[in-house]
């Protein structure tokens, strides 16, 4: 039986909708794309009550955050109906704020956290949280004035011994160019910004903010912005005390952690443009420590390649200084080759090496990107819901990499593209591997092909659908399958007679008067179609066949229930 049979017979006629729980529990496993689309169709279900709506765009609001789609979540709540709740529209709004906040937009975010604390009446937990998010937004802004100006509120309206209030005017004063001010601010507390201060209050300190902030950095129970904030105070240290090869660490150390929804200050966050500047300083170091010659690419290969297996932080460094130094193509792709591996093969490398790659500021399009990259890159591309960047990073890679299945990974590539949005593309994947390869995998294929209709792209799936059906060896009951979802191909197409046509063929395949579980669903849905192609005769006739086939008490009511509805909706039109 077919990978999807099971689907559709799960009850008599349809297959029932995912519930919240399971659409979550798809996001939480990696599949974050996909819950996004089912969340739409959970959604849009004219019975759905208000407060299950709510709940649903709350798990929405959630999903977005988790894989930082930041102006997507902006985008969402600010169309939010104001019909909703109060409560709920409050908490996504709050939400919103971070969003902005996360891309930079102080302004957009004080407009929203404005209205929040306009609208509340009474003082609440939730305010004091608001008034410090626009603190917040001013620092965002580069207005210090103004952020210290609402801090000092803040402080007479609640106090100045909140503990929030301590972190935000440190970093308010540090920014400000005040370390000393903010080290009062902060007071005793094991804090990425505490030891920023102290070393920005006196380079003498380097030592102590250095060997404060790796002990934070490591601790199990330090939260994820603090552990990123603590290792970019650490390579800010290293740096001062001239150390290139602590600066490196821990800069990987910072862009493998993934602070989650926390604000990392400024003062203490680290960049993959910083890193890619210590991997130059640092390889320039030990190509001038090595008296290696700077323009002679391959001098500069051999001492990284002799190095690699037993030292290769300083190999990394030195493939770096060459993949960003020459002026040779082909020379910078290998070098960038090499370093991608280096870097891949260390724990959390893949994460860093997608930052390294995507947000470093090298390359103006995840396409120029060099393709060896390029198939280390996607996979943490993809484990984060980014399709849209994945098929941007496969589009012209038609080869599979080395040592990789070409038929399942072509497979794979097919179904990123569709879900990044590249239906076309997908489609053209697909063909080219049915004319290379004859012993694909039709369950694996059908799956790919369910996502491109997932996505509405149709009118591409039907030929390929139809090249599945024709494939010789193909068991009957995969092709009665392949004929049903041909079917609704064509239901969403809105052309409903061909829909009715294909549901029968399917319902007929097997034995032109066949009525097993799987003959009379096809029937059914073709009797729908029937009905919206107008063809009101044709769908009674069918519905009258299953309601004859059926012993059922309850269905048998409700297929006479449509079959009366069909013959006075015809009377009518007859007079």
């Amino acid at each position: 039986m077919g990978c999807m049979t099971a689907l559709v017979m799960v009850a008599a006629f349809a297959a029932p909708p995912p519930t919240l729980e399971e659409i979550v529990a798809l996001a939480r496993g990696g599949a974050p794309a996909i819950a996004l689309h089912l969340l739409d169709a959970h959604q849009q279900d004219p019975n759905l009550a208000q407060a299950a709506w709510a709940a649903a765009e709350r798990e929405r609001i959630h999903i977005l955050a988790a894989a930082a789609e930041w102006r997507a979540l902006d985008a969402r709540v600010a169309a939010l109906p104001e019909t909703l709740p109060a409560p709920f529209l409050d908490w996504a709004a709050e939400r919103r704020a971070e969003a902005l906040l996360q891309v930079g937009d102080g302004q957009g975010a004080r407009a929203v956290l404005r209205t929040l604390v306009w609208t509340t009446p009474t003082d609440t937990d939730a305010l004091r949280a608001w008034r410090l998010l626009i603190v917040r937004s001013y620092q965002s802004d580069g207005n210090r004035d103004a952020a210290l100006a609402a801090l000092r509120r803040y402080a007479q309206d609640y106090g100045a011994d909140d503990p929030m209030l301590g972190r935000l005017h440190a970093e308010v004063l540090l920014a400000a160019g005040r370390p000393d001010a903010a080290l009062e601010a902060i007071g005793e507390v094991d804090d990425p910004l505490r030891w920023v201060a102290l070393l920005h209050a006196d380079p003498a300190n380097a030592g102590t903010a250095f060997e404060r902030s790796v002990r934070l950095g490591s601790a199990r129970d330090t939260a994820a912005g603090q552990r990123r904030g603590a290792w970019g105070v650490a390579a800010r240290a290293a740096r001062v005390m001239g150390n290139d090869a602590a600066v490196v660490a821990a800069l990987e150390r910072a862009l493998q952690t993934d602070p989650g929804n926390d604000l990392v200050p400024a003062a203490v966050d680290s960049t993959a443009p910083e890193l890619w500047e210590a991997y130059r300083a640092w390889g320039g170091a030990l190509g001038n420590a090595s008296r290696l010659i700077v323009g002679i690419d391959e001098g500069w290969l051999a001492a990284a390649g002799a190095i690699a297996a037993r030292e290769p932080a300083q190999a990394r460094a030195l493939y770096a200084r060459v993949a960003t130094d020459t002026d040779d193509p082909a020379t910078a792709a290998a070098a960038h080759a090499r370093l991608g591996a280096l870097i891949e093969a260390e724990p959390g490398g893949a994460v860093v090496l997608a930052a390294l790659y995507l947000d470093g500021g090298l390359f103006a399009e995840p396409e120029a990107i060099p393709a060896a990259v390029r198939h280390r890159v996607v996979e943490p591309v993809l484990r984060n819901g980014d399709f849209a960047v994945g098929a941007q990073l496969l589009a012209d890679l038609d080869a599979a990499p080395e040592g990789a299945d070409a038929l399942e990974w072509g497979l794979w590539r097919a179904r990123v593209l569709v879900l990044g949005g590249r239906r076309a593309a997908g489609k053209a994947a697909l063909d080219a591997l049915l004319d290379a390869h004859n012993d694909y995998d039709a369950d694996r294929l059908l799956q790919v092909l369910f996502e491109l209709q997932a996505a509405g792209a149709h009118a591409e799936a039907l030929p390929l659908f139809a090249r599945i059906y024709a494939r010789e060896g193909n068991e009957l009951q995969l092709r009665r399958e392949v004929l049903y979802w041909m079917a609704d191909s064509w239901r969403a197409l809105d052309d409903f007679s061909e829909a009715a046509r294909f549901y029968l063929r399917s319902a007929q395949l097997a034995d032109p008067y066949a009525m097993d579980q799987w003959a009379q669903t096809a029937r059914f849905q073709a009797a729908d179609a029937l009905e919206r192609a107008g063809l009101l005769s044709d769908a009674a006739s069918l519905l009258q066949a299953l309601l004859n086939a059926t012993p059922d008490p309850a269905r048998r009511a409700q297929l006479q229930h449509r079959i009366d509805a069909l013959t006075r909706r015809e009377a009518g039109a007859a007079r």
